[in-house]
């Protein structure tokens, strides 16, 4: 997790107990990751920068930084090849760094408009960034070439996810609903309208069975892939501060798992309004 504390901190699931603090950002932490082995985490802050470490020792690794006008880091990724990382500023720009020089590779995007997320292609081939505009943009990383972008979604999306297959992307934007893209045709196939406010944060679990959304309104909620019988699968509830980005690295088949236990059924109950629809992602059109 990341904190407006200036840290980092590692948890553990089970207990809910804080394993370590990321320690050196100087200004509030507002996107972390996990590289795909779990071995390294990635950090970046309002501070500028971006920084690499040692998910076992809490060890900082890298620091990337641009040298020019301040940035604030909103987004960070990490690619499937270890020898680059993504990071995105609220000033509309996102940077491809090289892990082991510390060095600016390539740059995206321009400062016209306000990032709010970045994020990779499963296969690191390409790079998709939201935007204050309503518009998602896909940019070859490779030849930094501006592909064709998903238009259609609302006047802000706050936060992007690609499914670890990549045949979907999923959006949250301040309209408080989040969306199902298919990646190839550019096109919604489901729309979620959980939430009372503002959709945040959204993630993919590894299978692709579930789907987790964040909200300003407090809440997260986990919704499963085909709905059978009951569509309110869990509500992380009682937060005190708006839920920042994080990933999944694993959702388990028990539940409580990722439950507090102050979440009772009638809070769920009682504070979330019906889903938009209940059938298979495939079979929805908008």
């Amino acid at each position: 997790t990341g904190s407006y504390d200036r840290t980092a901190a590692l948890w553990d699931v089970a207990t809910g107990k804080k394993i370590r603090l990321f320690k050196g950002h100087t200004d509030k932490v507002t996107s972390v990751a996990f590289s795909p082995d779990g071995v390294f985490v990635l950090t970046g802050s309002y501070d500028g920068t971006v920084r690499l470490w040692n998910a076992a020792t809490g060890e900082q690794l890298q620091r990337f930084e641009d040298p020019g006008p301040e940035h604030r880091v909103i987004s960070v990724a990490f690619s499937q090849d270890p020898a680059f990382v993504l990071s995105g500023s609220r000033e509309g720009t996102a940077y491809l760094w090289n892990v082991a020089t510390g060095a600016k590779v390539r740059q995206f995007g321009d400062n016209r408009l306000s990032l709010s997320s970045a994020a990779f292609s499963p296969d690191g081939a390409f790079v998709f960034i939201s935007s204050d505009d309503g518009i998602v943009r896909v940019w070859d990383v490779e030849t930094g070439a501006e592909e064709r972008p998903f238009y259609g979604g609302s006047e802000i999306v706050n936060t992007v996810a690609i499914s670890p297959n990549g045949t979907f992307m999923l959006t949250g934007s301040d309209d408080r609903a989040a969306r199902l893209w298919n990646v190839a045709i550019r096109a919604v196939v489901q729309r979620f309208t959980v939430h009372t406010e503002a959709v945040i944060s959204v993630a993919f679990s590894p299978d692709e069975a579930f789907v987790l959304i964040g909200s300003t309104d407090l809440t997260a909620l986990l919704l499963k892939r085909k709905f059978v019988g009951p569509d309110r699968i869990a509500l992380l509830c009682d937060h005190l501060d708006p839920i920042l980005p994080a990933e999944i690295r694993a959702i388990e088949a028990e539940y409580d798992l990722i439950l507090p236990p102050v979440c009772t059924p009638e809070q769920r109950a009682n504070q979330l309004p019906p889903l938009y629809t209940r059938l298979p992602w495939q079979e929805i059109t908008e």
